[in-house]
């Protein structure tokens, strides 16, 4: 009687699965270039925003939308620099433990030693920021 092997063919199909998700999933963290116009009059002059912490992605992206907008005269860059947009506020709370304990009692009332447990909060506010490019079409 002759005996099959089916080990091979398992392992070469896990190995194929393997690679067939391994490779479906490595666009998911591809960079999107980001930039917006924040005002413009086509032809003129605008503004893009772009992250503070912007990519040469980001930049290439800007000078296209630049040239888009300024057609077939230069986009000169007049001033670029980081522009506070608003501010996001969220309050942080934090608690301490209290190491309390009973050392006795006076007429019947517990006396205590130690701190009792004890809860802060403070806001936080951080300002959110952008990186502005002024353009002139000339």
């Amino acid at each position: 009687m002759k005996s099959i092997n089916f080990g091979m063919s398992r392992q070469l199909c896990s190995s194929m699965v393997l690679l067939g998700l391994l490779t479906s999933c490595a666009g998911m963290n591809e960079y999107r270039p980001y930039a917006r116009h924040v005002s413009r009059t086509s032809g003129k002059a605008g503004i893009i925003a772009v992250k503070i912490d912007h990519r040469p992605e980001d930049m290439t992206l800007a000078q296209s939308m630049m040239q888009d907008s300024c057609g077939a005269k230069a986009a000169a860059i007049i001033e670029e620099g980081e522009v506070a947009t608003g501010s996001v506020s969220d309050t942080v709370k934090e608690k301490r433990e209290g190491n309390e304990s009973v050392v006795g009692s006076l007429f019947g009332i517990p006396m205590t030693s130690g701190s009792p447990e004890k809860e802060n909060s403070r806001v936080v506010t951080t300002q959110q920021k952008e990186w502005h490019i002024n353009y002139k079409c000339s």
